[in-house]
């Protein structure tokens, strides 16, 4: 416990363009190695009857992610 309160603590201090980079990172693994929730994703945006092209929609799914993680990093 108090271990992960140190690491939350030092994460807390870093500067945003640190912050942003890290969260660029995880970003990289959570959409592209992982895969964390993209068949969900996908077919909520495929569901939303936005009329785009499969394209536009991996764009905003990419869109997504990269806010995602940042907003993760910016509550800690």
């Amino acid at each position: 416990m108090n271990a992960l309160l140190a690491i939350l603590l030092f994460i807390s201090y870093l500067p945003f363009w640190l912050l942003y980079f890290i969260s660029d990172l995880v970003f990289y693994l959570s959409y592209y190695i992982i895969g964390f929730r993209r068949k969900i994703v996908r077919k909520n945006l495929e569901l939303s009857k936005v009329a785009k092209s499969n394209n536009d929609l991996i764009r905003i799914e990419k869109e997504f992610y990269r806010h995602f993680t940042d907003v993760f990093f910016e509550m800690l």
